[in-house]
């Protein structure tokens, strides 16, 4: 597959795209309402999503940074004000393309943006109030697989399962990759790693 290039600013206040999930078909579940008057009907869904977290010693106000996944508008979707991340924190955005700015309007009390994710892969960025790109993902993330998550597994970008929103992401269950088709009776000639469940 193609290689992916993440750029990462450390900038005064270092947060990251830590995780993402595009095609959440077995994960987090919640329903939204059209207004705070109004209760949460319908049946739930399950929108992607992207993780941020926050690697200082003290909370991190996001009010007024960016997340896009356009490299020509960079200021496509903004945090509200008084957004903020616990010290060593993370805080994980819906990725519905229903753009809610009050997390009251959720029934998990989360923001979402107003772009979904492409389990194509697609440009992902993560800008600073300046508009200075603080983190992004270019061309594009890599290929991405149903209920399995793509960010950091220590210092390492790897596919992530079972995806950990809002917890620390597994080292030892992460994946480098997967394999393609095989036709049987063909050999592989490159090492990769095989994990039987």
């Amino acid at each position: 597959s193609e290689p992916v290039q993440v750029t990462l600013q450390l900038l005064p206040q270092p947060v990251i795209i830590n995780e993402l999930l595009s095609g959440n078909t077995t994960g987090i579940l919640t329903r939204t309402r059209p207004s705070v008057n109004e209760s949460f009907t319908g049946d739930p869904t399950r929108p992607d999503w992207i993780e941020l977290r926050n690697l200082a010693a003290r909370p991190l106000e996001l009010g007024g940074y960016f997340l896009t996944d356009d490299p020509a508008n960079l200021v496509k979707w903004q945090f509200p004000a008084d957004t903020t991340i616990r010290a060593g924190g993370t805080r994980v955005v819906f990725a519905s393309g229903l753009d809610l700015v009050d997390g009251a309007l959720d029934e998990q009390g989360w923001l979402h943006t107003n772009f979904r994710l492409s389990s194509a892969g697609e440009f992902i960025a993560l800008v600073n109030p300046q508009g200075q790109i603080v983190q992004q993902f270019a061309p594009h993330l890599p290929e991405q697989r149903n209920d399995v998550a793509f960010g950091y597994a220590g210092a390492e970008l790897r596919y992530l399962t079972p995806p950990s929103p809002g917890r620390d992401n597994s080292v030892a269950t992460a994946l480098r990759g997967f394999l393609g088709e095989i036709t049987p009776g063909s050999f592989v000639s490159a090492p990769f790693q095989l994990t039987l469940a």
